[in-house]
């Protein structure tokens, strides 16, 4: 299962949970770069990764890709993530790879609020906080 938002400013909403194949991915890929497309200028990722698990590696290449994809647009992306080792080096080597120093990863929401809303304007950080809320 996935979803892919916009609803308030620049802040975009990504969440996903496990299990998820290549149709989904496929799906996913066409849907976020469909809300991104939506926006001009420059944006913000949220992803809640808080309900996934380990990721198939085709899986996780499709997520490199369409991360890298996205580069030239992303202000900031923070990928919030469970207690899973195995899913940390994953978003971890996501990252990386996607060459990017405007993307982290987080184990807690507060940390992750504060690193976007340094550049999100009061409305998207109160959509924000409802977002990481709702994932609970």
């Amino acid at each position: 299962m996935f979803s892919s938002d916009n609803r308030v400013g620049r802040l975009v909403e990504l969440r996903v949970q496990t299990p998820m194949n290549l149709e989904e991915m496929a799906e996913l890929q066409r849907r976020h770069l469909q809300v991104l497309q939506s926006l001009e200028g420059s944006f913000v990722i949220v992803t809640d990764l808080r309900h996934a698990h380990v990721f198939p590696p085709d899986i996780t290449e499709a997520f490199i890709q369409m991360m890298g994809r996205i580069n030239p647009d992303l202000e900031r992306s923070a990928v919030l993530i469970n207690e899973s080792a195995v899913l940390g080096l994953q978003a971890e080597r996501a990252i990386a790879e996607a060459g990017n120093p405007n993307r982290r990863s987080f184990r807690e929401p507060d940390e992750l609020m504060d690193w976007l809303s340094d550049v999100l304007d009061p409305s998207e950080r109160t959509r924000l906080q409802a977002f990481l809320h709702e994932g609970e």
